[in-house]
């Protein structure tokens, strides 16, 4: 027996030679596990996050589950080597696991860095950076040689360890799949969606929507890469790859959010930071908000209002202030909503601590000299333009960097509301579209003014002469709404400023009442956004006048009749109430079909009214805005059309159709049953019809009434201009654009425009407007010493002299509110 067991243990001893040999191999897979499956694979995960040398072809790392899985591979190499062959260490289960998850990792990266295999053979030899190239292959054949050392350390756990390799290695391969799956499905849609023909476009668009990605989706409105493989490389067309503008639009149509209403694409890694402030913004100087710019805010907002209830105008002066603490210039851009009927008055910008005043002139010369100056010669100019109905894009370029500000005016003259003979109703301005951040802490600073009370719709706080509150930009957003007491004054004037002695402008309040449409085709947007409103607008439409005749169409992927045309009956009405509140709303839908086949469905019927109850429509302009606007222009006013704005955002067809003259918009002040049951009841006569303004220019001896400040006569321009751009004559634009410019007000045919210096403005052929002619609510620095010296000597003569009233006014203490 011993002499067989010392035979055994001679057998079982191994010899030097042996062990040298164990030891030499072991020492060979350990160097290479080291240098291809921690090193390498290491070098090119952090060299990847920092330079992206690899994102003018694919998305290497685009979600922060990439960066994991990738980790796991240098990880999983790394531990294994640390406890080899140590008997101590039990869970060898859950290394299997993770050893399996990186051997899927890096076979998934190897099957999509096939097609850079002859790219990385030429990168070694030129520069030997292409070594990295061949760091997914180096990784899984680093991970097999793990999992079978694993096996061989560990034999006893066999079976159990087999199965976990497999269940990490199925785990990483289900999740990069669906990643790649996904971005492939939404490349693959949109393509599709962007096709001319109609049916194909809407298949891709459905397909985004059921299995594709919004965030790879977004990424291409950003022109960041969003292939999920190399080997689109070789099959791109590069004449005709997908543009931003086409991408932005399908975002829309799949999501029924804008682009830029959502957080713009960060990398993954610390290269975001990096590539956020090098960015370039390649909308600069262009004619719409678009993409939303890093580390652009607003670092301060005021809005001064003083309300002449009297002449029921009110004139706004917005002064907001932006902030860069980006390492580029920036340029803002925001759409603003305007008071219904308002017009930008006045434009100043801020020039080494000056305030300088704008340049009035046509369109189309007054942005030429902004994107000179903005775009070529990178300098300082402000620019505002109208964008649709009472909206204006403002832009200012550039906000310095590395912390600077940028400080812009505007000034708004707008009529109020008369909702009464005792009554009238102002709104704020406010952002519906902005390339800037607003922090949640920035408020809107707003101090209106009335000789008479004033109240915020909805706030039970009583009326006062003055209104001084702190905004947060989302309530500011809703459309604040004030109520302001007012006289039963019928007939107000002013002298015309530019013949002062020859003409005036007056206005009339008269009541009228709308006459009925003989037939209304009510159009309703079948986007997203509008899922809420579903039930508000069945509610409202019980109010229509009954007798008319009613046809109600759905504008969603396929164009839908709800109703058919018929009398309004209460038979006809409640089947139009129940079809609308089963409508089904998806995504962000193209309205310019719908639009034309509801033109279509008037045009029968003479005395044809058009109510389009719509979200947003940022689509760029097509072949369906040229056939809208041929129908319009061929017509013009033969069918009246009134658009209501259920939610807010930027809208190119109402941009488009606003020369025309052949929309009217609702304003809104409550909610949208409330707004659409005052419109139907003024149709009907319930209300006993409405108060409505006109203004005219008279010569001066036929003047009457009160006297009240210009800002009048620059409503009367507005409207003037208004009422010939509806023409749709061409001829008369440039005379349209001159009288905007005497008045000095911005319309479709003019725009306001500040410049750096006088020489800027001598090469544009523009003048720029005298600060003592605009009006202004806020003293400047030097007129506030004036009116402080003014006061006091006004002050020194009461307490000498002798008008006891006034000593006594002086002595008493200003009451709250006066």
């Amino acid at each position: 027996m011993s002499s067989v067991s010392g035979e055994q243990r001679a057998d079982s001893a191994p010899t030097v030679s042996s062990r040298r040999s164990t030891s030499s191999s072991s020492a060979k897979w350990m160097i290479f596990v080291l240098i291809a499956g921690v090193i390498l694979p290491t070098a090119a995960i952090g060299l990847e996050l920092l330079f992206g040398f690899c994102q003018w072809l694919f998305n290497v790392i685009p979600t922060g589950w990439h960066l994991l899985l990738l980790a796991l591979v240098p990880v999983s190499n790394l531990m294994t080597l640390a406890v080899y062959k140590r008997p101590e260490f039990r869970p060898v289960v859950p290394l299997s696991f993770l050893v399996g998850a990186s051997a899927g990792t890096a076979l998934i990266y190897s099957v999509q860095f096939l097609p850079l295999i002859p790219l990385s053979a030429i990168g070694i030899l030129m520069m030997g950076l292409g070594l990295l190239g061949f760091s997914p292959f180096l990784a899984l054949a680093s991970s097999i040689v793990c999992s079978r050392k694993l096996g061989d350390a560990w034999f006893l756990e066999g079976r159990r360890r087999t199965l976990s390799v497999w269940a990490g290695l199925a785990v990483a391969l289900l999740v990069l799949g669906v990643f790649i799956f996904t971005d492939w499905v939404t490349i693959k849609g949109l393509r599709m969606a962007v096709s001319p023909d109609e049916k194909t476009s809407l298949r891709g668009v459905k397909l985004i929507r059921t299995l594709g990605s919004n965030a790879t989706l977004l990424r291409a409105c950003y022109e960041l890469p969003t292939e999920p493989w190399a080997g689109v490389i070789w099959e791109r067309n590069w004449e005709n790859r997908i543009s931003r503008d086409q991408a932005r639009a399908v975002y829309y149509r799949v999501t029924g959010d804008s682009f830029n209403s959502v957080p713009a694409p960060r990398l993954v890694g610390p290269r975001s930071r990096l590539v956020g402030d090098a960015d370039f913004d390649s909308d600069v100087g262009g004619t719409a908000v678009n993409g939303v710019v890093r580390n652009l805010s607003m670092a301060s907002s005021r809005i001064d209002a003083v309300v002449d209830p009297t002449a029921l105008t009110a004139y706004t002066e917005w002064t907001l202030v932006f902030t860069n603490a980006s390492s580029e210039q920036r340029e803002a851009r925001a759409e603003v909503a305007l008071p219904h009927g308002g017009v930008v008055s006045r434009l100043t910008l801020w020039i080494n601590g000056e305030p300088r005043e704008a340049a009035f002139g046509p369109r189309g010369v007054v942005r030429e000299a902004y994107q000179q100056v903005a775009v070529v010669q990178r300098r300082d100019p402000v620019l505002v333009t109208t964008c649709g109905p009472d909206r204006v894009l403002v832009q200012c370029f550039p906000v310095p960097p590395n912390g600077g500000t940028m400080k812009v005016r505007l000034g708004i003259t707008s009529p109020l509301e008369p909702e009464s003979d005792t009554r009238a109703l102002y709104t704020l301005p406010r952002f519906v579209e902005r390339n800037f951040g607003v922090a949640e802490e920035t408020r809107h600073s707003v101090f209106v003014e009335s000789p008479q009370g004033i109240t915020v719709v909805g706030s039970e706080s009583p009326g006062s002469r003055v209104l001084r509150e702190t905004i947060p930009d989302a309530d500011l957003s809703k459309r604040s709404t004030i109520l302001c007491s007012r006289a039963a004054t019928t007939e107000v004037w002013t002298p015309d400023p530019t013949a002062p002695k020859d003409y005036a402008v007056v206005q009339f309040v008269e009541r009228v009442r709308p006459e009925t449409p003989a037939h209304l085709v009510v159009l309703i947007d079948g986007s997203r956004r509008l899922t809420d409103n579903r039930e508000e607008i069945a509610r409202a439409l019980g109010n229509i006048p009954r007798g008319c005749g009613l046809a109600v169409l759905k504008a969603g992927d396929e164009i839908e009749e709800l109703v058919s045309g018929r009398p309004a009956t209460p038979d006809a009405i409640r089947e139009a109430q129940a079809s609308i509140r089963r409508m089904r709303c998806a995504g962000g839908i193209d309205n310019r079909p719908a639009l034309l086949r509801a033109f279509d469905a008037a045009a029968d019927a003479p005395g044809s009214m058009i109510l389009w109850i719509h979200g947003p429509q940022p689509f760029e302009p097509s072949a369906s805005t040229e056939q809208l606007l041929q129908v319009v222009e061929r017509r013009p006013g033969f069918i009246r059309m009134v658009a209501v704005a259920a939610d807010d955002g930027r809208n190119n067809v109402l941009s488009e159709l606003e020369r025309t003259g052949a929309v009217s918009v609702l304003d809104r002040h409550g909610s949208l049953s409330e707004d659409l049951r005052r419109l139907f009841e003024s149709w009907g006569g319930k209300s006993g019809g409405c108060l409505q303004v006109r203004r005219i220019r008279v010569p001066f001896a036929n003047a009457s009434g009160t006297k009240v400040s210009s800002h009048l006569a620059k409503l009367w321009a507005r409207d003037e201009v208004m009422r010939m751009c509806a023409l749709n004559d061409s001829r008369k634009l440039p005379d349209a654009a001159a009288l905007a410019t005497a008045y000095q007000v911005v319309t479709p045919a003019s725009g306001a425009v500040v410049l750096e210096n006088e020489e800027q403005y001598e090469q544009a052929k523009l003048k720029p407007a005298n600060p003592k002619s605009v009006p202004s609510i806020v003293p400047e620095p030097a007129s506030w010493v004036a009116l402080a010296l003014g006061t006091g000597l006004l002050a020194a003569r009461a307490r000498r002299g002798k008008p006891l009233w006034l000593q006594a006014a002086l002595r008493r203490p200003m009451e709250p509110g006066s």
